[in-house]
């Protein structure tokens, strides 16, 4: 059993700079009280997220204050460390509702886990649409009732963003198809002697471009071409 007084050396040691932060903290000035008094639970689970890798924060008690890992801190950018010890509402306050539902949520004993949810955080001088992925869990004290939150956070507004830009892109060219008259695009690969044509041609294709989405065989697309036309393709090719 690990010694009360001994915590904080465990966190300054094995947690990383915001360890560090969090061990000089004065936890006594917030709700949750002095690291001596946390329940075991949270301790432990303070010392798991401060070693791991991948952003991670607790929510403490039922005003959500905010211990949170060097992995969480690289997230919250200038907001660091201003945000150590203070309650998610204060901490994020573009979406304090958002954050009230999770607080309420899990320590009423629920799960919370969202894809892509998007926001509009203060970032860079102004406004900025951001997304992440969000897992929340509630972490149980001592008694066996829930005493905090547990959130895994991921920040995937450039994957989105990517995303976004390739519907785009798509659209883009489906509109100069349509205004060139083209019937459609297609990808050869010359490897495997497949064919991946786009939607449009796809369609014109009929039931010799099923599968298409994996790649069809080169002769099955020569072969649906009008015979007036097949031989000049073939020679293209």
């Amino acid at each position: 059993m690990i010694a009360r007084t001994d915590w904080e050396d465990l966190f300054a040691e094995h947690g990383g700079e915001v360890g560090r932060l969090v061990a000089g903290f004065d936890w006594a000035s917030t709700p949750i009280g002095p690291i001596g008094e946390w329940p075991l639970a949270l301790r432990s689970v303070a010392m798991t997220i401060l070693r791991s890798p991948v952003p991670q924060a607790l929510l403490a008690g039922p005003q959500g204050i905010l211990i949170y890992n060097d992995a969480y801190a690289q997230m919250a950018e200038s907001r660091h460390p201003g945000l150590l010890g203070q309650g998610v509402r204060e901490a994020w306050p573009e979406a304090t509702d958002f954050n009230d539902n999770v607080v309420r949520s899990c320590l009423a004993g629920a799960d919370l886990s969202y894809r892509d949810k998007p926001f509009v955080l203060y970032r860079n001088g102004g406004p900025e649409d951001v997304w992440f992925d969000l897992h929340y869990s509630p972490v149980m004290g001592d008694s066996g009732s829930p005493i905090a939150v547990l959130g895994i956070v991921t920040e995937t507004t450039l994957r989105v963003r990517a995303e976004q830009e390739l519907v785009r892109s798509r659209e883009r060219l489906a509109f100069a198809l349509n205004s060139a008259g083209m019937i459609g695009t297609f990808d050869w690969h010359i490897a495997s002697d497949l064919f991946f044509p786009d939607a449009r041609l796809a369609q014109l294709l009929g039931s010799r471009a099923r599968g298409a989405d994996i790649g069809i065989p080169v002769e099955d697309f020569l072969d649906a071409i009008h015979p007036g036309d097949g031989q000049r393709v073939r020679d293209s090719l």
